[in-house]
């Protein structure tokens, strides 16, 4: 069981909290990758869910423009994260959120995924009630993992300790303001530029520009590589989590 769908505590109201700023808008359609014509189970169930659901695959989706309110299922039965699934995981997050379902427990860390920049791992054992609520509580904009690696990570990005910027040597040799290092810190919780806009008081144009030179001085092309080298221990790159398998 999910225990991030608990709110019992006063460290699960915590984490609760967590979870909201995360990111601060609702996905509008769950696309669930497959290259089979016949839907699979999860998009029956999106659709049982009342979900705006469609099934494409890979080089369908990579025709389209970055769309922050498409949320992205990939099935990872039977697989590890090898260095062909993190390719493709990254390829996919240049789309949208991505989550991976049907994963094995035995194969897949949970604190890896979360570490990657995923929404959330759905694994196989999960009862049909609580897939059901995993897949409205990730298109709600909530991850899906459990307390314990979500509280662990709390520690790890220095949200209960250091600034999570600090631990990052790439980017505090980067000689960034301090404006921008609370830009990172928005962009790290999932804000979009309006919503860094209205946070620090500015213009979403003024954002853009502070966007621009955070890119130019962390030397990162995105978001996506921003939040990679934010979160990954030491800034380091996807390709050496592909090490991993």
């Amino acid at each position: 069981m999910l225990d991030v769908f608990h709110s019992e505590t006063t460290n699960d109201l915590a984490m609760d909290e967590l979870r909201s700023r995360v990111r601060m808008d609702k996905y509008q359609k769950l696309i669930v990758i497959s290259a089979k014509e016949q839907w699979s189970h999860l998009c029956l169930l999106a659709q049982a869910a009342g979900l705006n659901v469609l099934q494409q695959t890979v080089d369908a989706l990579a025709s389209q423009p970055y769309d922050e309110h498409l949320l992205i299922a990939v099935e990872l039965a039977g697989q590890r994260l090898d260095r062909t699934n993190l390719q493709l995981l990254a390829q996919l997050q240049q789309q949208g959120g991505v989550f991976i379902y049907q994963a094995d427990r035995q194969l897949v860390e949970e604190a890896l995924c979360l570490r990657l920049g995923l929404r959330g791992v759905l694994f196989r054992d999960l009862p049909l009630d609580q897939l059901m609520l995993a897949l409205r509580t990730l298109m709600s904009g909530q991850l899906a993992f459990s307390l314990e690696v979500l509280s662990h990570r709390l520690d790890e990005l220095g949200i209960n300790s250091a600034d999570p910027v600090e631990n990052q040597s790439a980017v505090c040799n980067a000689a960034l303001t301090k404006q921008e290092r609370r830009i990172i810190k928005l962009v790290a919780q999932g804000a979009r530029n309006k919503e860094i806009a209205l946070e620090l008081h500015i213009s979403a144009h003024t954002v853009k520009a502070h966007m621009a030179a955070i890119f130019r001085k962390t030397q990162v092309r995105n978001r996506v590589e921003l939040l990679r080298l934010v979160q990954l221990p030491s800034g380091a790159q996807f390709t050496d989590l592909a090490r991993l398998d």
